[in-house]
């Protein structure tokens, strides 16, 4: 019954998407490569928090692990849109 408008909603997000290749890689991250990327953030984080602020705290660990974590993903969409 609802088979027409959900291919419907399905070309549009697909002619979205191809429009707007950057939003792809949001959408389309998987989850192993995320779970490793968030895995060495938090190692890398740790490192340079503690290298460069030794009395920081847990959050500031877990905040530099996140810039890292978005930062991979930013220079990733560069570099897709470079090729």
């Amino acid at each position: 019954m609802f088979s027409g408008i959900g291919q419907k909603y399905k070309v549009a997000i697909t002619e979205y998407l191809v429009v707007r290749p950057g939003l792809g890689i949001l959408i389309g991250m998987k989850p192993k490569v995320l779970i490793m990327r968030a895995a060495l953030g938090l190692l890398f984080a740790f490192l340079l928090v503690h290298f460069f602020f030794p009395t920081a705290g847990v959050a500031t660990t877990i905040i530099a692990a996140a810039v890292l974590v978005f930062f991979a993903y930013v220079f990733e969409a560069i570099h897709r849109r470079e090729k």
